[in-house]
């Protein structure tokens, strides 16, 4: 197999492994590089992958072949819950070795393959075998997400000690914000804790922030954002709660007042409500609603 396999875990269950799955596929293959995801073990579905469902949204390709033919989602499970349960919950054990020739398959025909674990690093897919235990038998490279949430912190430093033991090569580190934690004090600092912890301590790994703001603040948010670009990196931001009225106009703003490009906004509360941006579909929708009102 080419090593061309990128492990995507995180600190926990919905912390944002798939939403940041799916944007970095998005994000390689526009810098020419052939991404593709799959998910290790899909539990709680029956059939199709929510997902890889998910990224596909996300990427905006829809269902791919590889998709259709199962090599993304070679194990799914009907329970939602770790693997290691769900496999005795239906009576069948994981099959690793169908996983394997999938994953193979992916690597061979892509410039890469972006693999979406289960949980956190510490669930068991058997009851003998954990995930980080799967990376590092594979010598897969690690991208893990992480979040501004209470806890974080911790979290993250317990994991990156469990990845040094076993000498798995951490890539990146995706501070993803969505959804979204309400108290700013808390993740604006965590992103500066962890930032400079990965410059100290794992200087070739990269960090990818991506920042949600409010969309129905209007100018609130155009503020933020410049906050937030004063003390980090931000390589992306999401704009919830856009209903298309005029303070949704904030979108256009942030990208031409401070260039950071807006990904996606977000019309509902749920990540499946996430919508690509398009700047120029926006600004004309903008208009014909104003059109409509006068």
């Amino acid at each position: 197999m080419k090593e061309n396999v990128f492990f995507v875990s995180g600190i926990d269950t919905d912390t944002g492994k798939s939403y940041a799955t799916g944007y970095l596929a998005k994000l390689w293959n526009g810098q020419g590089i052939r991404t593709i995801t799959q998910k290790l073990i899909q539990t709680g579905n029956d059939g199709l992958s929510e997902d890889i469902e998910l990224h596909r949204r996300i990427m905006g390709t829809g269902l791919l072949p590889e998709d259709t033919d199962g090599l993304t989602m070679p194990e799914i499970f009907s329970y939602p819950c770790s693997p290691h349960l769900a496999a005795e919950i239906d009576k069948r054990p994981v099959d690793f070795d169908k996983i394997e020739r999938a994953t193979r398959r992916l690597s061979e025909t892509y410039d890469a393959v972006l693999l979406e674990g289960a949980g956190g690093l510490m669930v068991p897919l058997t009851r003998d075998l954990l995930i980080i235990d799967y990376i590092a038998r594979r010598h897969y490279p690690l991208i893990f997400v992480t979040s501004g949430k209470l806890g974080s912190i911790n979290h993250t430093l317990l994991s990156l000690e469990a990845i040094a033991r076993r000498n798995i090569r951490l890539h990146t580190v995706v501070y993803n914000l969505y959804p979204e934690e309400k108290d700013d004090i808390i993740r604006r600092d965590t992103e500066s804790y962890i930032r400079h912890l990965l410059e100290k301590e794992y200087p070739e790994a990269y960090l990818e922030t991506l920042v949600v703001l409010d969309g129905t603040t209007g100018q609130n948010a155009l503020v933020q954002a410049r906050q937030f670009a004063e003390v980090a990196n931000v390589t992306g931001i999401i704009l919830t709660k856009l209903d298309g009225t005029a303070k949704g106009g904030i979108a256009v703003a942030i990208q031409s007042e401070l260039d950071i490009p807006v990904k996606y906004i977000g019309v509902g509360e749920s990540i499946h409500d996430l919508q690509k941006f398009d700047a120029d579909q926006f600004v004309n929708a903008l208009f014909h609603t104003s059109e409509e009102n006068a």
